[in-house]
């Protein structure tokens, strides 16, 4: 166990038509440092259990399964933190979620060596592809820079939760354990990426390593675009978490995690309608705007009707296509 480099850390839940792409892009890994292979499974209801036993009784050297009887997220429970981490012997934990996968075999040798080269950071991401579910057509890509660079703290924190792929990240375990309080608290990778990269920015590989499926069956991301309600409390907690940041690193950061929270209570009117309250509370941000967005929120705050006729004229021209 001395010589675990890297452990991989799996979540899962009802992924059986994705699970496999994710163990097959773990054992593919090239690498000159041993690693391990933690997939937890949260009380599946479908087959997903049964493929990670089949893959686990192939490779039993690699992965190791974790069954649960009773889901767990639902309790409360912040897997990553309360369960996997505590079982982790690696230096690195390198992050995937059981509905995306990894495309390059060398993706955790490269991660592992800039780490090593750059021990000032403690977190390190790359590129990553966009894809259709169930086509693995790609749609977008995630990339922040042509070249290989690190971040500082303010573009994490501006950058969002989108800002990097949660399967490229790759994170020193002993930073995790240090603020276990707080990311236990709010186990969502944006803050992940924050911390991470409070002392030494995020080490950033411009390289396309993995594949991001959106929208997938049972996702995070389709959980939120189906519930309202819960996409508005989520936001809450974001920004009750950045206050919380805000206070731990002794207002280093104020300004920015200051626009992020102002930019998230104005999505939140957004989501709820509430355009004529944007306008009202928040002119000065407005000003700041690009106009083309600026004059969105206008019109939906004053002219609704403009978008009702759009759409009764899309909807015809459509109906003659």
């Amino acid at each position: 166990m001395d010589d675990i480099k890297v452990t991989i850390s799996c979540t899962t839940y009802n992924h059986e038509d994705y699970i496999s792409d994710a163990l097959e892009g773990f054992l593919m890994q090239k690498t000159n440092f041993s690693y391990e292979i933690f997939v937890h499974d949260d009380a599946s209801t479908d087959r997903t259990a049964e493929i990670i036993k089949e893959y686990e009784k192939r490779n039993p050297d690699k992965i190791k399964g974790i069954y649960q009887k009773e889901n767990q997220y639902s309790r409360g429970v912040a897997i990553i933190f309360d369960i996997l981490l505590p079982m982790a012997h690696g230096k690195y934990i390198a992050l995937c979620e059981g509905d995306d996968y990894w495309n390059d075999p060398y993706k955790l040798q490269k991660q592992m060596e800039e780490m090593e080269r750059h021990p000032e950071c403690e977190l390190c991401a790359h590129g990553a592809m966009v894809v259709e579910a169930k086509t693995k057509q790609v749609v977008d890509e995630v990339k922040r820079s042509s070249e290989n660079c690190i971040f500082p703290p303010e573009k994490v924190i501006a950058g969002g939760g989108g800002f990097v792929a949660t399967n490229s990240l790759m994170i020193k375990r002993e930073q995790l354990e240090r603020d276990i309080d707080l990311l236990r608290e709010f186990p969502l990778d944006y803050f992940v990426q924050i911390m991470g990269s409070i002392r030494g920015g995020m080490l950033y590989l411009s390289d396309i390593m993995s594949s991001y499926r959106w929208m997938a069956k049972n996702s995070w991301s389709e959980r939120m675009n189906k519930d309202l309600e819960r996409c508005v409390e989520h936001i809450d907690r974001c920004n009750t978490m950045l206050e919380r940041i805000d206070t731990r690193t002794n207002r280093k950061y104020k300004d920015i995690i200051a626009k992020v929270i102002v930019s998230n209570k104005i999505y939140q009117l957004e989501l709820n309608g509430q355009y004529k309250c944007i306008v009202k509370n928040y002119a000065q941000v407005l000003r700041k705007m690009p106009c083309r967005q600026r004059l969105k929120i206008y019109i939906k705050a004053y002219f609704p009707w403009l978008k009702t006729i759009r759409d009764r004229i899309r909807n015809g021209h459509d109906k003659q296509q």
